[in-house]
């Protein structure tokens, strides 16, 4: 069935803003498939090579099995050579000649791509959905002609649209098929000269935003389509507190690729379109925006207006260390800090609003108003503003979704004040994103001290204490690093001799001064005095032959050759969510099974080391499953990227020792050992000379040597 989004029915693109032409468009491309997902490779396949979407299906509406059809095109600013497309024909005649020649003119079909009936069409822009024969030609001159064309968008207005067979009235794309109507438009003009910014754009010197008229320059540039992907700054001494901006920046046709960081300074903003997605950051594309203040009002009569930032579009948005104030009023699915989050991947970290959303008559949400497929990522966030909805209006002080969506989300620490009653549930409510109620004082329920983005003291729900407990150093990692993949390095305290349970969320690439082992299998194994299970684990330590790196999520064992602090260093593949980077398991076989941790927590005391008992149903038979937890004894709690053995099998004869056989990558043993089911401890059979070499095996000459962390005098 064709799936269809909300955030597509209203698409309003340059029909109130004009923008200045200087890049213009030189080639189109139709692209149309059966199958969403086969589009989207294509338009991915496409961008790769500097093609860009308008986002807008061209069948919209027109049934369960048409096509799904967009326009994609290329542009250039070289204004001597490059031939530019200025003018479009539509044909609505069955014959679909590669050129047609009208008013001496030679205009020649739209390339196209896709599925087969698609392509058997020759991009037939009713494709599989019945109703007018509709194909698209072009033609080209090179410049200087100020007939050169710089942006197409589609909207539901007939005048000024293009016509069909040359006509002057605007022709539906959707034409016979009665689905939405559809008209196509396109500006032309010559090339300007475009105002600049202080700065090269780069990280290093970024464009220097002083004032007000510089925030109008920075639109100016953004909306052209000038250096959207460039680095932005506000100066240290900005101040517009009297002369608040009323221009977006970015719009869908151009929207914002860039890094801005506003330097903890406020800007002031007073907003009014018709725009969808109103808000100082129009539409943002795989941008960054950090360290910014928002204050003022933005209004809006379209969907999706917002406080900071109203259309995400593809790729990784960022938006970290914001304090967002504005006054929002809007007709529905609008957000306190982001109004639509797409269908990409959203970030938004240590973040703040505490303004007021009013006016919304559908849905608002106090962090997001708005997503479809979307990746999103909430951390360390703040509601602390409130909502006034006109009838039918419900909110929710976290995010809102399209009900058919798929969100995965991972929201943590997200507040709120408990002033708030949140009036949506059920499938417009992305699972996990309900929030945590905070008061500003202890009252009963509200008793566990937190600190919220705004760096204030609050007390949240008693009822989440587990959420709000334990220290997750995985999370740690990826607040630091904001997203970003990075090499880092973890420091442990080690014992020579002695072996630890480790699980790294990163991929260990160096390892000096000891030896990873990961467990191949546990067998059972007769010995003088009777069965015993037997743990086999072989040498995996990095290396610049054999092993590269270690696995991330992977629990392994160390046994350390030196008595300090040892440094793992590996490559960190931060995730965009915690949910998104899984803890592996290392099967040993026989119901024995490896597992790791990046949080802390502590076993449950009363069943010794029998850390959990689940009871499992199936249609055959019902089991109970015994986890038996070796790491921990009775007085401890399980640390952070740690790791543990569990067995899972249907035994209750579990002897007190488990034998461990350590395996050198040339297949020798190199040490055997024991774990102690009661205590936890591990012992490896391990001899070290006095300078820290271990021995392979019992030592055979006489001196003095330390075995199992003690030192031993051998006289013989």
């Amino acid at each position: 069935m064709k799936k269809r989004f909300f955030f597509t029915v209203l698409f309003t693109v340059l029909a109130t803003v004009t923008a200045l032409a200087t890049d213009f468009i030189t080639d189109i491309l139709l692209i149309g498939a059966y199958y969403e997902s086969d589009v989207k490779s294509l338009k991915n396949s496409y961008a790769s090579d500097g093609w860009i979407a308008i986002d807008k299906d061209l069948n919209d509406d027109c049934g369960t099995y048409s096509d799904y059809i967009y326009l994609m095109y290329k542009k250039a600013s070289d204004q001597n050579e490059t031939e530019f497309i200025t003018d479009f024909y539509i044909s609505n005649s069955s014959s679909t000649p590669a050129t047609i020649t009208y008013n001496n003119r030679t205009y020649h079909l739209a390339a196209y791509d896709g599925g087969d009936h698609f392509k058997n069409l020759k991009g037939d822009l009713n494709s599989n959905a019945g109703g007018d024969d509709i194909h698209l030609y072009y033609t080209k001159d090179k410049f200087p002609d100020n007939r050169a064309v710089s942006s197409i968008y589609f909207d539901k207005n007939q005048k000024g649209a293009v016509g069909k067979n040359g006509g002057s009235t605007g022709y539906d794309l959707n034409a016979g098929a009665g689905g939405e109507y559809i008209y196509m438009h396109f500006t032309t003009g010559t090339a300007v000269t475009l105002p600049t910014l202080p700065g090269q754009g780069t990280e290093g010197s970024p464009f220097i935003i002083s004032n007000a008229a510089d925030w109008v320059t920075f639109s100016e540039i953004i909306n052209n389509g000038r250096h959207s992907d460039a680095y932005y700054m506000l100066s240290s001494s900005f101040d517009n507190s009297s002369a608040p901006v009323s221009q977006i920046i970015g719009l869908r046709d151009h929207p914002f690729r860039g890094h801005f960081n506003g330097n903890n300074r406020t800007l002031n903003v007073s907003i009014s379109n018709d725009l969808m997605g109103a808000a100082p950051f129009g539409a943002v594309a795989g941008a960054t925006i950090e360290n910014v203040n928002v204050s003022g009002n933005v209004s809006c009569s379209q969907y999706h207006s917002a406080g900071l930032v109203g259309l995400c579009f593809e790729g990784k948005t960022l938006i970290r260390n914001c304090n967002v104030n504005t006054e929002i009023a809007g007709t529905g699915y609008a957000g306190g800090i982001v109004g639509h989050g797409g269908n990409g991947m959203l970030i938004i970290r240590n973040s703040v609003f505490g303004g007021k959303i009013t006016g919304f008559d559908k849905f608002a949400g106090g962090i997001l108003g708005w997503c479809d497929d979307l990746e999103l990522n909430i951390i360390n966030c703040l509601f602390k503003g409130s909502f006034s909805a006109q009838d039918n209006g419900c909110y929710q002080p976290i995010a809102c979704k399209y009900g058919i969506s798929t969100v995965r989300a991972d929201i943590t620490n997200a507040f709120y004040l408990n002033n708030i009653d949140p009036t949506v549930y059920g499938s417009n409510l992305i699972l996990g994103s309900d929030g945590i109620k905070v008061s500003s004082s202890s009252t009963q329920g509200f008793e566990i001290e937190v600190t919220a983005a705004d760096g204030n003291t609050y007390y949240a729900d008693n009822s989440k204490q587990a959420e709000l407990s334990g220290n997750d150093l995985l999370q740690g990692l990826i607040n630091e690093y904001m997203g970003v993949s990075a090499t880092t390095t973890v420091d442990f305290s080690f014992h020579q001799g002695l072996a630890y349970g480790i699980c790294l969320p990163f991929a260990m690439t160096e390892v000096q001064g000891g030896t990873v082992y990961k467990l191949q299998d546990v067998n059972c194994v007769d010995t003088y005095n009777g069965k015993a299970w037997v743990l086999t684990m072989n040498d995996v330590t990095p290396d610049d032959n054999l092993f590269k790196s270690t696995e991330a999520g992977m629990p392994y064992l160390f046994v350390s050759d030196v008595t300090g602090v040892i440094t793992f260093k590996g490559d960190l593949l931060i995730p965009e969510y915690k949910t998104g980077y899984p803890l592996l398991e290392a099967d040993g076989s026989n119901g024995w099974i490896m597992r790791g941790t990046y949080k802390d927590f502590a076993p449950d005391r009363s069943y010794g080391y029998i850390y959990s008992m689940r009871t499992a149903s199936s249609s055959i038979d019902q089991h109970q499953t015994k986890t038996y937890y070796f790491y921990l004894n009775q007085e401890s709690s399980h640390s952070s990227m740690h790791s543990y053995l569990a067995y899972t099998g249907q035994s209750d004869e579990i002897p007190e020792l488990i034998g461990i056989r350590l395996v050198a990558k040339d297949g020798t043993d190199t040490a055997i050992g024991t774990i102690n089911t009661t205590t936890g401890e591990i012992i490896i059979d391990t001899w070290y000379n006095m300078g820290g070499q271990r021995l392979n095996g019992a030592p055979t000459e006489p001196g003095l040597y330390i075995h199992n962390g003690k030192k031993v005098l051998i006289n013989e």
